[in-house]
């Protein structure tokens, strides 16, 4: 009786290292691949993020630069400024210095 009790209770210690070897590294391989999967959807949630947010830039240094060509141009300058009032060629006077 003793014997078939020993034969019962033998566990291969290779096998059983094997076994759980095998199973943790499965189990950390599904762990990195939730944990990486997470990953991916965050950062394309970001990435989407920074995506609106160059598009919102664009398009106000598209506004800004319209409104600065707006403002440069020649007309936009001539109703900004009062025009100066050159005197002509018969109404030009020479200016003398007190040396001469």
């Amino acid at each position: 009786m003793s014997r078939s009790r020993k034969n019962w209770n033998e566990v291969n210690a290779a096998s059983l290292a094997r076994w759980i070897v095998l199973t943790g590294f499965l189990a950390l391989t599904g762990l990195s691949y939730v944990y990486l999967t997470l990953q991916l959807y965050h950062l394309g949630d970001r990435r989407k993020a920074l995506e609106n947010e160059v598009a919102n830039l664009r398009m106000q240094n598209e506004v800004v630069s319209a409104q600065i060509a707006a403002l440069t141009s020649r007309s936009t300058l001539q109703q900004v400024f009062i025009p100066l009032d050159l005197p002509s060629n018969d109404q030009a006077r020479p200016v003398r210095g007190s040396g001469g």
